[in-house]
């Protein structure tokens, strides 16, 4: 069984950052940060950027997302205008 995102939604892992610039951020601190990096874990398939794909890292923010528990995993479904930058791999 694997997840299905539906229409113009995207599944993410959230990636916390450990630091930003020379300061540590503490583990509680995490959770509730603005903005965060996820890996896309799924697409829906009426999400209009063609070029976005599962494994991509993206940026976008907490406060438009919806958090959802997928066996035991928390994950983040945006929708597509929640979506803010891709991370290039160079």
């Amino acid at each position: 069984m694997s997840l299905r995102a539906v229409r113009d939604v995207v599944v993410v892992r959230i990636l916390y950052a450990d630091k930003i610039g020379e300061f540590y951020i503490p583990d509680k601190a995490k959770q509730y940060s603005g903005k965060f990096t996820g890996e896309v874990i799924a697409i829906g398939s009426e999400y209009p950027d063609k070029s976005l794909k599962v494994g991509d890292k993206i940026l976008s923010v907490r406060h438009e997302g919806v958090p959802v528990d997928y066996r035991g995993e928390r994950l983040w479904a945006l929708k597509s205008d929640y979506c803010l930058g891709v991370e290039d791999e160079n």
